[in-house]
């Protein structure tokens, strides 16, 4: 629900609505309207505090309030304060090379549209749906779904079996095009502070389908960014403090064995269990009935009818994508292929795997009734509005994502906690969903991985649809930065480390 205090009042006090009293001082100069409204903030603030505290406590929930999310809180401030250090110069010769490129890039899509509509004249901005439509719809007559212009109606009007090749390659272009047009402004161009680190605040509130998986945004005073889903390609621009290295641990497959245990599929579990099975190699075996010998062990194929991708890319994309109700449509543009294809991967995967169904249908049901889900750490989702088809997908979500979230999220202080962690010399300074980065002095790598992967392996209870719960023990991979030719370690120099 919204936090701001006026909402909160509005739910929690009697007194009625006074937020425009915020207003009266700049208006009128009377400072003691200011003063009034103050007090009124303060009061009604701790008349809020005192009824939710009475509600954690009605609900069952106070223990996981302050013993995880307020818990939790001045560790993610600590990380927002540090920040992590940028290599200025690397950056401003990035975005340096970025302008010159996309400017190259927009020359080429005018001369492609202006072959396609035999119009030099015409020059369409790319950045506007509105001049985007005219292009599509009336001058090159594409057809789509409606007459949006975003990717995956490109990705659509692409299909199309009336698309002539030059508007196919002109749509690829378009799509290309605002790839690098993304990356330019939203990562090389990125603002950091003065002292030369990149910060960013760190949201319990996560998204919809998933409170407690951290989400991440812009600082409160503009700069900053997004540093969970920050491109590999920009990796290289974030460096160690001098004297410091980067250590790095990511849950092996997380959300999927979470899925596994709760939907109840006894392949999967059997497969997770098995150290010396890649469960994505043994899920496409199945999908595509490949012996598993022959299925590659990467990702990438000059062979197959998924070239350059393997038949395991596919089912690791599969298995990704397809647990949380996604359709064919909205497959094909996530695996950038026709419909026809998502179709046919859609219907193998699900028949394979009956089970994710049913467990879609369980835990609809299981809403419907009781209008609640809790994860595996007692975090409570409760269903605010109409059941509707709308709010089927946070549903099936959020169990396996925010339990993970939750998972990832503990291990921050745990490690912090930890008696036998460096604490003058050792910080977690990354979320990245289902990994953490940690920053800390040469020499107390070791001890840093050996403490996060302690907590990493902590067994979950998961409870299935069958009504039994299981431990679940997720692996983990580690890595530690190596010093690049300049001796500086970057996050793009981790690499792998025996456990």
């Amino acid at each position: 629900m919204p936090h701001s205090l006026g909402f909160l009042t509005s739910q929690y006090t009697t007194h009625p609505f006074y937020k425009d009293e915020g207003k009266i001082w700049k208006e009128t100069g009377d400072i003691d309207a200011e003063w009034g409204y103050n007090v009124k903030d303060c009061c009604l603030m701790l008349e809020c505090q005192q009824a939710m505290e009475r509600e954690l406590a009605q609900q069952g929930l106070q223990d996981f309030f302050f013993n995880h999310v307020m818990f939790l809180q001045p560790h993610l401030v600590d990380m927002t304060v540090h920040g992590v250090l940028v290599d200025v110069e690397l950056k401003e010769q990035i975005a340096k090379d970025m302008r010159e490129k996309i400017g190259v890039m927009r020359n080429e899509y005018f001369a492609m549209v202006a072959d396609c509509t035999g119009d030099a004249e015409y020059r369409p901005n790319p950045g506007s749906p509105k001049q985007m439509a005219e292009l599509f719809f009336k001058r090159l007559k594409l057809v789509g779904r409606g007459v949006a212009t975003d990717k995956e109606n490109r990705r659509r009007m692409r299909d199309h079996p009336r698309t002539p090749d030059d508007c196919r390659n002109l749509l690829l272009h378009i799509d290309n095009l605002a790839t690098e047009q993304k990356f330019s402004s939203t990562y090389a161009e990125m603002r950091i502070d003065d002292d030369n680190r990149v910060r960013c605040e760190y949201k319990q509130t996560g998204v919809q389908s998933a409170p407690g998986r951290l989400s991440s945004a812009s600082t409160g005073w503009g700069t900053g960014t997004n540093l969970q889903n920050q491109p590999e390609r920009a990796h290289n621009m974030f460096i160690a403090d001098p004297g410091y290295e980067f250590n790095y641990f990511d849950l092996s497959q997380a959300e999927a064995r979470v899925v596994g245990f709760r939907a109840v599929i006894p392949s999967w579990m059997e497969q997770f269990e098995d150290s010396s099975v890649d469960s994505h190699r043994a899920l496409a075996s199945i999908m595509f009935n490949v012996p598993y010998e022959d299925v590659p062990a990467t990702d990438r194929s000059d062979e197959g009818p998924f070239a350059p991708f393997s038949i395991r890319y596919i089912a690791k994309r599969c298995r990704h994508a397809l647990n949380y109700r996604m359709m064919p449509d909205r497959l094909a543009t996530t695996l950038q292929t026709n419909y026809g294809i998502a179709e046919y991967l859609w219907h193998q995967y699900h028949k394979t795997n009956p089970e994710i169904q049913q467990w879609w249908e369980w835990q609809v049901k299981q809403v419907q009734e009781q209008r609640r889900i809790y994860n595996a750490y007692g975090r409570r989702w409760i269903l605010q509005e109409k059941f509707s088809d709308d709010a089927l997908e946070p549903v099936i979500a959020f169990y396996p994502q925010s339990t993970i979230g939750d998972k990832v999220a503990r291990i921050i202080y745990l490690c912090h906690n930890d008696p036998d962690w460096p604490r003058d010399s050792a910080r977690i300074s990354l979320n990245i969903h289902d990994a953490l980065v940690a920053l800390n002095i040469s020499g107390v790598g070791e001890r840093v991985r050996r403490i996060m992967k302690k907590y990493a392996l902590e067994p979950l209870s998961i409870e299935g649809m069958d009504g039994v719960v299981r431990e679940l023990i997720i692996p983990c991979d580690l890595k530690t930065s190596v010093p690049d030719e300049k001796g500086v370690h970057r996050w793009s120099t981790l690499r792998k480390v025996a456990a």
